[in-house]
């Protein structure tokens, strides 16, 4: 602003003015401040306030602003009014609409400063634009309707793409009654809840079937300033598509669990009424070679021979299938378990194959877990006599079971000096039915490890394997109970 000459009483014109105004040389000297000033300030002594520089009741950085808003004033340029922070001398911390002026009072161009407070104001105004931005933030969201309501049910505010679904626009909606909007009687059954989020002021959340679709429906209440409910902003969610694929992962368990209760039955079935003809095959096998031994030929004594190890063979898978198959029906039937104990049972069932080889078997201490004891003895009998079967020629198996705790779970080790896996392997092994050496060389029905797998899976835990060939294999399991 051009400097003004001052014709009028300055003193008269300010010292009741409710605005803050101070006057001050270009050297930030106080010249004088009015009443508002001094009660804005909040000084304990406004004696002594005045005696400083303008710039020392500031923060460095608004004093550095104030400064190049004189030279700018100096250059004939305007400043427009600006909202600054400003920290009293009480610590208070408030907001200050400036603004500065250059004048020449008497023969002197002095700085003319106007400060209001306006702490309350923006505070207001930072409510109410946070509020209208909530406002737009929920009407504007990615649900597939959203609307504002007030306690008496009418609609304040609604997204379009709801008002598209219900046939009208934006204006056909505002000021209507959502009890009076046929497409949203549906909300006449949670009158109740509707209630109940404005008495606890907490959102519900639903999910409503209707016209063969699926909604998942919020009730959110919005407060005042005091705190008490004065809207709702309810949105609803299209889920039929994931309601859909629910209902028919449902099915589909349902199916596979008919399918699998029907194999097990089959399975159960199939292995008791086989075995029966296999032990009469066998046992006749073995009659007509004890009987005709000294007159039988050895091609005969052969076939009969060949009969008598298939059906052998043919009566262990039978029985491994029915092991097999009875996992999942004594899956809950677990009780707290001493495993070495578990282990000593194991090795009872091993103690002819352990003597006639000379293995060497040492554990460390093993915990006592909820564990289906049966199964557990079946693991380590099976991963012992893997170790016990696959072991070097003339090298007696040396074997070690060791346990160690971890985050909720045990994890076991049984390490043996066999003659070890090759790494593609590894997956194969525990494969049902999978062998990778010919059952001439190594007795056995491929379902012992398939066996371990579904044993320790069904407990929670998993199996693996780490080994090196011509060092010997180390099976690792895992059972909860840490």
């Amino acid at each position: 602003m051009p400097h003004q000459e001052e014709t009028i009483d300055f003193r008269a014109l300010v010292e009741c003015s409710s605005d803050a105004i101070i006057v001050h040389d270009l050297e930030g000297n106080i010249l004088y401040a009015n009443p508002a000033a001094i009660a804005l300030a909040r000084e304990t002594d406004p004696e002594d306030a005045l005696k400083r520089k303008v710039f020392d009741h500031l923060p460095h950085g608004i004093a550095e602003m104030g400064r190049k808003a004189i030279l700018k004033l100096l250059d004939g340029e305007e400043v427009p009014p600006a909202v600054t922070p400003l920290t009293l001398a009480n610590g208070d911390d408030i907001e200050v609409e400036v603004h500065l002026t250059l004048i020449t009072l008497g023969h002197r161009r002095v700085i003319r400063v106007y400060m209001r407070d306006v702490t309350l104001q923006k505070s207001v105004k930072d409510i109410l634009t946070e509020k209208v931005e909530t406002e737009r933030a929920l009407i504007n969201s990615p649900a597939d309707y959203a609307f504002l309501i007030d306690l008496h049910g009418t609609i304040l505010n609604i997204n379009d793409n709801f008002a598209r679904m219900l046939g009208g626009t934006y204006q056909d909606f505002i000021g209507a009654s959502i009890w009076d909007k046929t497409p949203l009687e549906g909300l006449s059954e949670h009158r109740e809840e509707i209630e109940r989020v404005i008495q606890s002021k907490e959102a519900l959340r639903y999910e409503e079937g209707r016209d063969n679709r699926w909604y998942d429906v919020c009730i959110n209440p919005i407060q005042s300033a005091q705190g008490n409910v004065v809207r709702l902003a309810i949105t609803g969610r299209d889920i039929t598509d994931r309601k859909r694929s629910e209902r028919q992962l449902e099915e589909s368990i349902a199916q596979l669990k008919k399918s699998n209760e029907d194999l097990e039955l089959f399975a159960h079935v199939a292995a008791h009424d086989l075995q029966e003809p296999i032990r009469t095959i066998v046992a006749y096998s073995q009659m007509l070679l004890a009987e005709q031994a000294d007159g039988i030929s050895p091609q005969a004594e052969k076939y009969l021979r060949n009969i008598e190890h298939a059906g052998l063979r043919m009566h262990h898978l039978v029985s491994d299938l029915r092991k097999y198959s009875d996992v999942r029906a004594r899956e809950r039937s677990r009780e707290q378990a001493d495993l070495e104990g578990v282990l000593e049972f194991a090795l009872k069932n091993l103690q002819i194959a352990i003597h006639e080889t000379g293995a060497s078997i040492t554990h460390d201490p093993l915990p006592t877990i909820p564990v289906n004891r049966t199964q557990i003895v079946q693991v380590f009998q099976n991963l012992i006599e893997n170790a016990i079967k696959f072991r070097k020629k003339e090298v007696p198996p040396v074997i070690h079971i060791s346990a160690v705790p971890g985050d909720g779970m045990w994890q076991f080790a049984v390490e043996d000096n066999g003659i070890g896996i090759q790494h593609q392997y590894y997956e194969k092994i525990f494969v049902l039915f999978e062998r990778l050496n010919h059952r001439d060389d190594y007795f056995g029905t491929g379902l012992g490890l398939a066996l371990c797998t579904r044993i320790i899976e069904r407990h929670g835990g998993r199996i693996w394997v780490e080994s090196e060939i011509g060092r010997g294999s180390t099976f690792y399991f895992t059972l909860p109970g840490g």
